[in-house]
């Protein structure tokens, strides 16, 4: 049969490395690929970041991350927005190959991979291998694997195998409460805590769990892990404050997130446009097929006949997870499809239990009614969607959803763009461009300081004169007091209004022709 058991069969061990093998393949395949104008490629924001680290001091960041593009001219542009493991885990990468799409890509590459090992190493003991390479397989073919598997952002798979490890570890101090259980509870938990503010929704899952679970008496364990908690809360958060002289820094990200109806780009939305965009959109659109329905079949039965089976702890944890940081982050995983990540790994192991006790519950019909076996047609069932997925995906990235607000087709890409700024201009000089792009990527193959929207000769003139550059996020800009070098303009842009511009230009700076773009030399 499809793995019977709770032994670990070479069969077992065959599957599991197969799947391992095949995500890592299909990781490998798009590890690589240039950062687009799509969601996924927004991570190529934290290689930027991974970057400063390299180049900015230690004892001058404090450990914060810096947006800023160059250095040694103006003082450094902070995003102590989030803590810094993820760029700080990128610029390892940077340190030892250099930085790339791929390297950019690694570490969150490598946890996507990691987490569906994961999920079925803590699932085997609980609920048998079966369940838990099937869990294991639908986390690892969700399109939320498969698309932003190796996307370099802080809510992640790197966040959720943290979470998954501190739950993990959790489970340990709830039975058997003690120093030693502590200390790997908080190493656990610490990584996850440095990784993003959703990890501290944990705190208060399996606090208000232990309280509910546990007597009064045994207390004053949790209540030490939550003091420990607010000490590292208290480290990126008080980073923030010497780099923004703000106590409260972080209101007004919790507001915009948790309070405001206001998308980042597209105006207010309302409930339904909610349900409509974050619910079946994002969380179904990106966890498709049977992983919903069977969750939601999970759920039901778990708060019924399932309550005392040794898994149902474990996933429930995990989905209470999602399900608060879902409620706090309602803006967010409106927004963003990747806030869902979360999601992911709850929905996977409980979508993999309910299939492997269906399947249970049908062998055990087939011994006393002679019925018919269903082996292959699981077999089939399960590689369609996996198949259909990965279809899917594909066209995803091969046509990406475009995020920019560039309305007119582009005929170049963002490393097209980036490579011709950085040929016209030295590194650390600033570049204008004709360009209106606010695709996060830009920056990151640019590599030099910009200032877009320069259109006519004025405007060139203004934004030189006013020793400022912009930074990834619209209207914000940086202190810049170095030189500016150059003014690239795409060709597709080449039109009779921008005639009297470029006309402006040649008779006062030498041009460069390049394929897709003009450049001029400003110093």
């Amino acid at each position: 049969m499809f793995i019977r058991g709770k032994t670990r069969s070479d069969v077992e061990r065959l599957i599991f490395w197969l799947l391992i093998v095949a995500a890592s393949a299909y990781r490998l395949v798009y590890l690589n690929h240039p950062f687009q104008r799509d969601p996924e490629g927004c991570g190529s924001f934290y290689g930027l970041l991974a970057r400063n680290y390299l180049r900015w001091p230690m004892s001058l960041t404090l450990g914060v991350p810096v947006e800023s593009l160059g250095v040694r001219h103006g003082a450094p542009f902070f995003y102590p927005n989030h803590p810094a493991l993820l760029p700080l885990f990128i610029a390892a990468v940077f340190k030892l190959f250099g930085a790339g799409e791929w390297q950019t890509r690694l570490p969150s590459a490598a946890f996507t991979i990691a987490c569906g090992a994961l999920i079925y190493h803590l699932l085997r003991p609980r609920a048998g291998a079966r369940a838990g390479l099937l869990a294991m397989f639908f986390f690892l073919t969700t399109p939320m694997a498969l698309l932003f598997g190796g996307q370099p952002d802080v809510i992640n798979s790197q966040l959720v195998f943290f979470i998954l490890l501190s739950i993990a570890a959790y489970l340990k101090f709830w039975e058997s409460a003690s120093i030693r259980s502590l200390g790997l509870l908080v190493l656990a938990f610490a990584p996850a805590a440095f990784t993003d503010w959703p990890a501290f929704f944990l705190v208060v899952v399996i606090g208000v769990h232990f309280i509910c679970t546990r007597p009064i008496e045994r207390w004053r364990w949790i209540i030490a892990f939550g003091l420990i908690t607010v000490v590292l809360f208290a480290i990126p958060y008080g980073q923030g404050i010497l780099v923004t002289h703000d106590l409260h820094w972080m209101g007004r990200f919790v507001e915009r997130r948790t309070i405001s109806n206001v998308a980042d780009r597209t105006g207010s939305f309302t409930m339904i446009g909610w349900i409509h965009n974050a619910i079946v959109r994002h969380a179904y659109g990106r966890h498709n097929g049977p992983v919903l329905p069977l969750m939601i079949a999970w759920i039901i039965c778990a708060f019924t006949i399932w309550k005392r089976r040794p898994e149902t702890r474990l996933i429930s944890l995990t989905l209470c997870w999602a399900a608060l940081h879902v409620i706090v982050g309602r803006q967010g995983v409106y927004v963003h499809e990747w806030w869902w990540w979360p999601l992911t790994p709850g929905a996977a192991m409980a979508a993999g239990v309910a299939f492997d006790r269906a399947i249970a519950w049908h062998d055990d019909r087939t011994r006393t009614t002679s019925g018919p076996r269903i082996d292959i047609p699981i077999y089939v069932l399960l590689l369609a969607f996996a198949a259909f997925n990965v279809y899917s995906v594909n066209s995803e990235w091969v046509n990406p959803k475009q995020i920019t607000n560039v309305k007119d087709p582009l005929n170049y890409s963002l490393r097209e763009i980036g490579d011709a700024i950085r040929s016209s201009a030295p590194e650390n000089t600033a570049v204008m461009i004709g360009e209106d792009d606010n695709s996060l990527s830009l920056w990151f193959y640019a590599d030099r300081p910009l200032v877009q929207q320069i259109w006519d000769p004025l405007t060139l003139q203004t934004k030189i004169a006013a020793k400022e550059t912009d930074i990834p996020f619209r209207g914000v800009e940086q202190e810049w007091t170095g030189p500016v070098s150059a003014y690239v303009l795409p060709r597709v842009y080449i039109s009779p209004k921008m005639q009297p511009m470029i006309d402006w230009l040649d008779a006062r700076y030498p041009r460069i022709e390049l394929k897709k773009f003009l450049a001029w030399k400003l110093s």
